[in-house]
């Protein structure tokens, strides 16, 4: 129907409201005269995929089709064509932030005006922000260095791993059949760290060496701990103090997402997501209802990270993402450009907002590179 049929044939909106997942649910009315101008399009095109003996698929006359076509069929079509030239217009004038189409219901009961009709439109919702600022501040508070204590406890740690590691590969080198692992040695079986072990470990000329290496790289380490502790705590004091509602179809994508990661995982370890289901004794439908939560909570967390970007005129760097983007499509070409561009620029605003409200020096720790880095390289480099 063109934009002429709509004034010709008009319907009736009776009423607007605000519904729960942030909905706007839109009530209307097709009226009898429209009703009378489109039902026989309605029949002609329900016929097309009605298939009776005598008559070629497609062919079916509509005064025969009508006789075996379900009432509630031809009704639900009727308002359909009836609706087609308005929704441009219906969405603009009471729901101009809808994320999606509009899901169609009809009322069964008759109405002496028409056919009544609701719209259910999901709409990017309202976000009311609370005052981040502070909230990052707060957390910026109680994220405290880690101590010196914590520092030397981890660096005794290390080095208990590393002669662990020491003498299993020796073991091994005097039995290649020894099924040992690092689980099945002692630490009281262990022998001294000597500055022999820790030149077959890297670059090092005595033990003090590996040691500061060591403690340098636990020093980041413990950084990039506390960086993402005080990310998850900034987090989950903006979810508490946010309150607004999701439109369902956000949580539905991103529960597909969470399908689809757990179904990349099973597949790295040679398991399918069927075989995984089989194994739980559960059905898809039930482990989608249990993530339910989890995807809300992605999505509600996204949105308001979304806010704080737009508050704080966060934009992504245009020449950044296509850097990043032709990197990524050059070792997965079968992705889709659209896609991999819409997720750097969501990662890089998050990214920005997060810098913006907990700190560079903070981030900037904890990105510097690790001398462990180096170690892990040069100790693989020493066993080849």
């Amino acid at each position: 129907m063109t934009q002429q049929d709509a004034t010709r044939h008009p319907i009736v909106v009776r009423s607007v409201e605000q519904a729960p997942h942030s909905e706007v649910h839109l009530e209307g009315v097709v009226p009898n005269e429209t009703i009378a101008a489109v039902r026989p399009k309605a029949i002609q095109t329900l016929a097309q995929t009605l298939v009776l003996d005598g008559f070629r698929p497609g062919k079916v006359p509509p005064h025969v089709a009508e006789k075996h076509l379900k009432e509630n069929d031809i009704v639900r079509e009727v308002v359909r064509i009836a609706l087609e030239p308005h929704l441009p217009h219906l969405l603009d004038e009471h729901a101009p932030k809808a994320v999606a189409a509009p899901r169609v219901f009809v009322k069964e009961e008759a109405d002496e005006e028409g056919i009544v009709f609701t719209l259910a439109v999901p709409v990017y919702p309202d976000i009311p922000l609370p005052d981040y600022r502070a909230i990052a501040a707060r957390v910026l508070g109680g994220a405290q260095p880690h101590s010196e204590k914590e520092q030397k406890e981890a660096l005794e740690r290390a080095l208990t791993l590393l002669r662990k590691e020491h003498a299993l590969k020796a073991r091994k080198a005097l039995n290649p059949q020894d099924t040992s692992t690092l689980d099945d040695i002692s630490e009281d079986s262990l022998p001294p760290l000597t500055d022999e072990i820790a030149k077959n470990l890297g670059p090092f000329q005595s033990v003090a060496e590996l040691k500061d290496a060591l403690q340098k790289d636990i020093g980041v380490f413990l950084t990039r701990e506390r960086t993402e502790t005080a990310r998850k705590s900034l987090l989950d004091a903006l979810l508490k103090e946010t309150d607004f509602e999701v439109p369902l179809v956000f949580v539905e994508l991103e529960l597909m997402r969470i399908m689809e990661e757990v179904a990349a995982q099973l597949a790295a370890l040679g398991k399918t997501m069927e075989a995984f289901l089989d194994d739980l004794g559960e059905k898809r439908e039930a482990l989608l209802q249990a993530w339910q939560e989890e995807a809300a909570r992605r999505v509600k967390a996204q949105l308001i990270l979304e806010a704080i970007a737009e508050a704080e005129h966060i934009t992504e760097d245009a020449e950044a993402v296509k850097r990043e983007t032709d990197h990524i499509l050059s070792h997965n070409p079968s992705l889709e450009r659209e896609s991999v561009e819409a997720f750097l620029r969501q990662r890089m605003r998050n990214e920005a907002a997060f810098r913006r409200l907990l700190g560079e020096e903070l981030h900037n720790k904890a990105e510097r590179d690790t001398p462990m880095a180096s170690l892990a390289e040069n100790k693989g480099n020493s066993e080849k």
